[in-house]
Protein backbone atom coordinates (compact mmCIF):
# COMPACT_ATOMS: atom_id res chain seq x y z
CA UNK A 1 0.00 0.00 0.00
CA UNK A 2 1.40 3.65 -1.01
CA UNK A 3 2.24 5.83 2.00
CA UNK A 4 1.42 8.86 -0.19
CA UNK A 5 4.60 9.96 1.47
CA UNK A 6 5.34 12.96 -1.52
CA UNK A 7 9.13 12.95 -1.02
CA UNK A 8 10.96 14.02 -4.19
CA UNK A 9 10.73 11.75 -7.03
CA UNK A 10 7.66 10.19 -5.64
CA UNK A 11 5.25 8.40 -7.96
CA UNK A 12 2.42 6.59 -7.59
CA UNK A 13 1.40 3.96 -9.44
CA UNK A 14 -1.99 2.43 -9.88
CA UNK A 15 -5.12 1.51 -12.24
CA UNK A 16 -8.58 1.91 -13.16
CA UNK A 17 -10.00 -1.43 -13.72
CA UNK A 18 -11.65 -2.32 -17.03
CA UNK A 19 -15.65 -2.05 -16.48
CA UNK A 20 -17.09 -4.43 -19.24
CA UNK A 21 -19.65 -2.66 -21.67
CA UNK A 22 -18.81 0.50 -20.25
CA UNK A 23 -14.40 1.53 -20.29
CA UNK A 24 -11.60 -0.41 -21.03
CA UNK A 25 -8.90 -0.41 -17.99
CA UNK A 26 -6.11 2.04 -17.48
CA UNK A 27 -2.85 2.14 -15.60
CA UNK A 28 -1.16 5.28 -15.10
CA UNK A 29 1.59 6.77 -12.48
CA UNK A 30 1.20 9.73 -10.78
CA UNK A 31 1.96 12.36 -7.80
CA UNK A 32 -0.49 12.73 -5.43
CA UNK A 33 -1.81 16.10 -4.40
CA UNK A 34 -0.40 18.05 -1.94
CA UNK A 35 -2.89 19.57 1.16
CA UNK A 36 -2.12 22.82 -0.26
CA UNK A 37 -2.90 21.94 -3.77
CA UNK A 38 -6.20 20.24 -2.37
CA UNK A 39 -6.81 23.75 -0.44
CA UNK A 40 -6.19 25.94 -3.87
CA UNK A 41 -8.00 23.65 -5.48
CA UNK A 42 -11.06 23.97 -3.22
CA UNK A 43 -11.03 28.21 -3.65
CA UNK A 44 -10.56 27.82 -7.48
CA UNK A 45 -13.71 25.71 -7.21
CA UNK A 46 -15.86 27.61 -5.14
CA UNK A 47 -19.41 29.50 -6.30
CA UNK A 48 -18.22 28.60 -9.90
CA UNK A 49 -20.09 26.50 -12.95
CA UNK A 50 -20.31 22.70 -13.17
CA UNK A 51 -18.34 23.39 -16.51
CA UNK A 52 -15.33 25.18 -14.76
CA UNK A 53 -15.52 22.97 -11.77
CA UNK A 54 -14.51 20.13 -14.37
CA UNK A 55 -12.24 22.52 -16.06
CA UNK A 56 -10.56 22.76 -13.00
CA UNK A 57 -10.76 19.08 -12.22
CA UNK A 58 -9.20 18.20 -15.41
CA UNK A 59 -6.45 20.72 -15.06
CA UNK A 60 -5.49 19.31 -11.29
CA UNK A 61 -6.00 15.44 -13.00
CA UNK A 62 -3.63 16.39 -15.96
CA UNK A 63 -0.92 17.90 -13.84
CA UNK A 64 -0.61 14.87 -11.40
CA UNK A 65 -0.93 12.20 -13.59
CA UNK A 66 2.48 12.18 -15.37
CA UNK A 67 2.32 9.03 -17.59
CA UNK A 68 -0.61 6.51 -19.01
CA UNK A 69 -1.25 3.37 -21.49
CA UNK A 70 -4.34 5.01 -22.84
CA UNK A 71 -3.61 4.65 -27.03
CA UNK A 72 -5.88 5.51 -29.75
CA UNK A 73 -7.63 2.49 -31.46
CA UNK A 74 -4.48 2.84 -33.75
CA UNK A 75 -1.69 2.67 -30.76
CA UNK A 76 -0.44 6.13 -30.87
CA UNK A 77 -0.09 7.28 -26.95
CA UNK A 78 -2.47 9.89 -25.86
CA UNK A 79 -1.27 13.05 -24.13
CA UNK A 80 -2.17 13.77 -20.43
CA UNK A 81 -4.15 17.04 -21.32
CA UNK A 82 -7.58 18.37 -19.20
CA UNK A 83 -9.36 18.59 -22.86
CA UNK A 84 -8.30 15.02 -23.69
CA UNK A 85 -9.77 14.10 -19.96
CA UNK A 86 -12.88 16.52 -20.61
CA UNK A 87 -13.48 15.26 -23.97
CA UNK A 88 -11.88 11.57 -24.57
CA UNK A 89 -12.31 10.05 -21.89
CA UNK A 90 -14.92 8.24 -20.12
CA UNK A 91 -16.59 10.25 -17.14
CA UNK A 92 -16.19 7.39 -15.22
CA UNK A 93 -12.42 7.16 -15.17
CA UNK A 94 -11.71 10.74 -15.12
CA UNK A 95 -13.78 10.73 -11.86
CA UNK A 96 -11.85 8.24 -10.35
CA UNK A 97 -8.69 9.64 -11.40
CA UNK A 98 -9.62 12.77 -9.89
CA UNK A 99 -10.22 10.84 -6.20
CA UNK A 100 -7.04 8.92 -6.78
CA UNK A 101 -4.56 11.72 -7.30
CA UNK A 102 -6.67 13.64 -4.27
CA UNK A 103 -5.76 10.90 -2.29
CA UNK A 104 -8.90 9.52 -1.27
CA UNK A 105 -8.38 6.38 -2.75
CA UNK A 106 -5.60 4.16 -4.08
CA UNK A 107 -7.18 2.84 -7.17
CA UNK A 108 -7.41 -1.09 -8.25
CA UNK A 109 -4.25 -1.81 -8.00
CA UNK A 110 -1.39 0.29 -6.17
CA UNK A 111 2.32 0.52 -5.65
CA UNK A 112 5.41 3.42 -4.82
CA UNK A 113 8.27 3.70 -7.00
Amino acid sequence: MPSFFAADGCTVRSSVAPSPGRHEGLSFAYRPCSSLEQAQYADASKGVSRVKAEELAADLIAGHVKEWDLTTRDGNAVPITAQVLLHNVHPEIVGRLFLIVWGTETGDSAGNS
